[in-house]
């Protein structure tokens, strides 16, 4: 197994428990930063634990397809809490060039999910870090919410296997039965 590293260290509690995992187990673990992908001994026997560009890098060395993955999948939409659209860094910049507008958050599409972090602009000045992207570049767009926690429950086989708390307060825990319904599609 190969795991991305940056430095010394793992970037993220992901890449450490999959250390873990794979090395309680007995397996070799090799620990790579992404300078040093291109030169990986990649396989189909090989798992490459990583971001999503390194996962998608894998793949394309394999010549395996990449699996499309929708920001919100049309199944759990309406849990989402609010609308999104398909739109251009024109459109956003549009937007915000001539007249005072609602906040506005705005990220790469799926396939370019780490080009930059997902970003709410208030105002024209907060779109200079995508200033290099062309009008053409598409974006997913949201209207703005104002989360106070974040966890994430991951499912395997529709079934809820875990959750894991990531930003805001940690007391705030989430309702189970909205997570149930979303799991089921309901």
């Amino acid at each position: 197994m190969s795991i991305q590293r940056e430095g010394a260290q793992f970037s993220n509690i992901n890449y450490l428990t999959a250390y873990l995992g794979v090395r309680e187990f007995g397996y070799e673990v090799e620990l790579f930063r992404w300078e040093e992908f291109d030169v990986l001994p990649i396989t189909r026997e090989c798992i490459v634990s990583g971001g999503i560009p390194v996962v998608l890098k894998a793949l394309a060395k394999l010549a395996c397809p990449a699996p499309f993955l929708p920001a919100i999948p049309d199944s759990i939409a309406e849990f989402a809490g609010r609308s999104t659209w398909a739109a251009t860094m024109g459109a956003v910049r549009s937007r915000f060039a001539d007249a005072v507008t609602a906040p506005l958050f705005f990220k790469p599409l799926p396939h370019d999910t780490k080009l930059f972090n997902g970003t709410v602009a208030r105002e024209f000045r907060d779109l200079i870090a995508t200033a290099h992207l062309s009008a053409e570049f598409p974006v997913l767009c949201s209207e703005t919410v104002d989360l106070v926690s974040e966890y994430r429950v991951f499912i395997l086989h529709r079934e809820a296997i875990g959750c894991r708390h990531y930003k805001g307060s940690f007391r705030l825990f989430p309702d189970f039965g909205v997570a149930d319904a979303a799991r089921r599609g309901e």
